[in-house]
């Protein structure tokens, strides 16, 4: 099977993960706006416990890259802000460039540290699906509003041909 299309089977998987893929539409308005990290030291070692669990089944020679690259690009960031207008989200993160697509799922093509990669977004009222897939992996955030209007939870899961498993964790921020 060719890498394009283990990556469409495993983007199917992902979305089997996060329950159904969510609809085209627009995203609530109240999920926009400015959120500082929450989770503290407990989802910081509970993000690398997730890369652990899933380097420890790797050659000893490739785990270091392995766990370096999956550190470096899933390090919890200061913030998240996330800005709507109209169809078009924006997700800016502390230290990254903020990304800008629609929510009807049109591609949008980001530069990332492993390459390019095609950055998706699909709203379903209080939930944002972002999706980037790079030349050998595919990640998945699902950006939910807690029921309070202050909670953003971010669950992120990362599915690659090079990786034994997927990686999965979780990220809290409270609204600013």
């Amino acid at each position: 099977m060719t890498t394009s299309r283990t990556l469409l089977a495993l983007s199917f998987t992902v979305f089997s993960a996060f329950g159904s893929a969510a609809r085209a539409g627009e995203p609530d308005p109240k999920i926009a706006g400015t959120y500082a990290f929450s989770g503290g030291e407990a989802e910081t070692k509970a993000l690398s416990a997730a890369i652990e669990e899933c380097v420890s089944k790797m050659n000893v020679m490739a785990r270091g890259i392995a766990r370096g690259r999956l550190e470096k690009g899933n390090a919890p960031t200061a913030e998240v802000k996330i800005t709507l207008a109209g169809k078009d989200i924006t997700i800016a993160r502390t230290g990254k460039p903020a990304i800008t697509a629609s929510s009807d799922g049109s591609k949008v093509t980001r530069n990332t540290i492993s390459g390019p990669a095609e950055v998706t977004y699909v709203a379903d009222h209080d939930k944002i699906v972002q999706t980037m897939q790079g030349k050998s992996s595919l990640s998945t955030n699902v950006f939910s509003l807690g029921p309070d209007g202050t909670t953003l939870t971010i669950s992120t899961k990362i599915v690659s041909p090079r990786l034994p498993a997927p990686v999965q964790y979780k990220m809290t921020y409270k609204r600013k």
